[in-house]
């Protein structure tokens, strides 16, 4: 989830009445952040705005992206340097 869309904002972290059934607490309609705070857990959403951040919005994933995304640039041609016909 580089960025977050519609399913992070509602079905991850919606949060308020809309958001949770107190009539069936295990309902697919409630956000997983009202089910663990209704159930003891403190919850917290990285928010840009009253909008949840993707991953990539958040700095030290993007950088661990980055990096994995340059070792596979150098990974991928050392097994072609190895391997020449595939």
């Amino acid at each position: 989830m580089s960025i977050a869309g519609d399913h992070a904002h509602n079905d991850m972290a919606g949060q308020g009445d809309e958001y949770w059934d107190p009539e069936d607490p295990e309902s697919e309609d409630n956000s997983w952040y009202e089910y663990f705070n209704h159930n003891g857990f403190q919850s917290n959403v990285p928010l840009s705005g009253n909008h949840p951040l993707g991953l990539l919005e958040l700095p030290g994933v993007l950088q661990v992206w980055i990096n994995h995304t340059k070792n596979a640039e150098f990974l991928e041609d050392a097994y072609h340097s190895m391997y020449p016909e595939e």
